[in-house]
């Protein structure tokens, strides 16, 4: 079967079911029958904002975003970078393989020349809340900083943090009634392309 890239949808092979220029609304007006005989009016060259959060398909989405990140199509792109997720989802777990999908998604954007901005890490609830916590905050609070050299070395540094802080802050596994917490940290990345800048001052 074949899967539909965003790479499509932006370089205008893929045409909508429905021609949203129509200035009819009724659904039998709008509606395109044979959507590859009917022009659009206006045709997709720039995505200013793309914000991708699939819960650990990542690798798949920006698989079919290649083009337009070579091709600097894309203005923002705001995604979700939660590395063991990543590596579960599309089995590259394990001191061989982790953190090979987390990095092949940041690996193009740099290529291309986009600057790489990391928000601040996220825990689930039933995260430790003893040193792991502590750590997090002290990088929050630019008391620690965390790893950018390279990003493997990023990466890692979420598993390192589930394994260095386990229930009981040193490290080992619980064995006891508590749970042991192995959902990992996650955080959001965002990507500016080359030379960007807002036409006016945001406001939120």
């Amino acid at each position: 079967s074949a899967f539909l890239s965003l790479d499509d949808i932006i370089s205008n092979k893929i045409l909508p079911t429905i021609n949203y220029g129509s200035a009819s609304t009724s659904a039998s007006a709008t509606k395109m029958s044979k959507a590859v005989s009917i022009p659009l009016s206006q045709k997709i060259d720039n995505i200013f904002f793309l914000k991708v959060d699939t819960q650990g398909h990542e690798p798949s989405v920006f698989a079919g975003l290649q083009e337009s990140i070579r091709e600097h199509k894309i203005d923002l792109i705001l995604t979700e970078y939660w590395p063991k997720g990543i590596d579960f989802m599309n089995d590259s777990m394990g001191p061989e393989t982790e953190c090979t999908k987390p990095v092949e998604i940041l690996q193009p954007l740099l290529d291309a020349g986009y600057t790489l901005y990391t928000l601040p890490p996220c825990y689930h609830p039933k995260a430790p809340k003893d040193a792991s916590l502590a750590r997090l905050r002290r990088m929050i609070d630019g008391k620690e900083i965390m790893p950018l050299s390279t990003l493997r070395e990023h990466c890692m540094w979420y598993y390192d943090l589930e394994r260095q802080y386990r229930e009981g802050g040193d490290g080992k596994l619980s064995t006891g009634g508590d749970e042991i917490y192995q959902m990992g940290y996650w955080t959001d990345v965002l990507a500016v392309k080359p030379g960007f800048k807002f036409t006016a001052t945001p406001v939120t």
